[in-house]
């Protein structure tokens, strides 16, 4: 159950990651055409991380819980 927990979760991190870098690289491209400060915080780098991994906890509770039920012979016996 675990490993369905720990896979969506780090999935939605990696991708918060990534959505992090893009803002980042919009902000540095805003900030040098525009005279609008734009700037990207610790604290906001923090609260996307922990919200895209929560997301990806609660979105993998139900696969996770899901597969604990079955039987491992029977799961990897199915086409």
């Amino acid at each position: 159950m675990s490993q369905f927990l720990i896979e969506s979760a780090l999935l939605a991190s990696v991708g918060g990651a990534i959505g992090l870098l893009l803002a980042w690289g919009i902000s540095i491209l805003i900030r040098s055409t525009t005279p609008v400060p734009m700037t990207i915080t610790p604290a906001y780098i923090i609260l996307a991380l922990l919200t895209s991994g929560g997301i990806g906890i609660i979105s993998g509770i139900y696969p996770a819980h899901k597969a604990a039920k079955l039987d491992p012979i029977v799961a990897l016996s199915r086409e």
